[in-house]
């Protein structure tokens, strides 16, 4: 998995990322759910706790699952997770758990290189379409993955302890229109 794009180099993340993706996973969730999630929900994240789950989820990744950053001279600025559809009603059989790109970063490619890296890799594994959840409110984001051909699927209010965020399933009906519709 190397894919190169204006100085990215995106590749399988290693044991030695974590604390680096742990950090940036915190900075762009604070700047993605910022007005949209409580701030003592986002205050609670801490890099130790994201950096062992991290570690955690490198360790049991199956081979049907990959974690790629993409990084560059500066270090990570972007990382995606994908692997088998997690939601059952859904009948696409991969998904995009997650694509975080640094605040700094955005806007420059970061995003869609990591999904069509992705994509690519969900295909080898022979899955032809994919879906991924997104806040209902992330506007920024649901424009992102309009601009790569997803179409919104379903929606759903994920309850948490302390509140409710509202989500829509974007689907990717064949991985390579992602590709297709490169910016």
């Amino acid at each position: 998995m190397n894919e190169h794009v204006s100085g990215l180099h995106v590749r399988r993340a290693v044991i030695g990322d974590v604390e680096q993706m742990a950090r940036l996973h915190i900075a762009a969730s604070r700047r993605a759910y910022a007005g949209l999630i409580p701030d003592r929900a986002l205050d609670a994240i801490g890099v130790d706790e994201r950096a062992r789950r991290w570690a955690q989820s490198l360790a049991t990744a199956g081979p049907n699952e990959t974690i790629l950053v993409g990084a560059s001279k500066g270090g990570i600025a972007g990382l995606g997770h994908c692997g088998p559809q997690r939601t059952p009603a859904l009948p696409f059989p991969g998904e995009f758990f997650c694509v975080y790109v640094a605040p700094g970063a955005q806007q420059q490619g970061v995003g869609t290189a990591l999904m069509i890296a992705m994509a690519r890799f969900l295909a080898d594994c022979g899955v032809a379409g994919a879906s991924l959840w997104v806040a209902r409110d992330n506007l920024a984001a649901r424009r992102f993955y309009e601009r790569l051909g997803g179409t919104v699927w379903a929606e759903k209010e994920e309850a948490r302890p302390d509140f409710v965020l509202p989500e829509v399933a974007y689907v990717w009906r064949e991985l390579a229109n992602i590709s297709a519709r490169r910016r």
